[in-house]
């Protein structure tokens, strides 16, 4: 089956979820992706600064996030695409994969 934009932005969004929940869950992480988001810019300063301002616990993209709305309820004039794809969460799979010990 093919991709479209619906489904990888319908992706992208459990993947921003996901990593907005693990920060909720863990310090140490929120402060990993603040760190990426620093050391990482993307080329529009305006996503950036909703991002930090997300990393924060404000702003529309916190809001929205926090409440888990449908992406129709993006009301914001930069496109959602466009937020979420500048996410500071690359390291997302290794944060949810916990080690497991030998005797699991």
């Amino acid at each position: 089956m093919a991709s479209t934009p619906d489904i990888r932005l319908a992706r992208l969004t459990r993947h921003v979820q996901q990593g907005w929940q693990a920060i909720q869950e863990d310090p140490a992480l929120r402060r990993q992706a603040r760190e990426w988001l620093v050391t990482h810019p993307s080329p529009r300063a305006d996503v950036d600064q909703l991002w930090l301002a997300c990393l924060d616990d404000t702003g529309p993209l916190a809001d929205w996030l926090q409440s888990q709305k449908l992406l129709q309820a993006w009301k914001e004039p930069l496109p959602l695409h466009t937020v979420l794809a500048s996410h500071p969460f690359p390291f997302l799979r290794s944060w949810l994969t916990r080690p497991t010990s030998r005797a699991s």
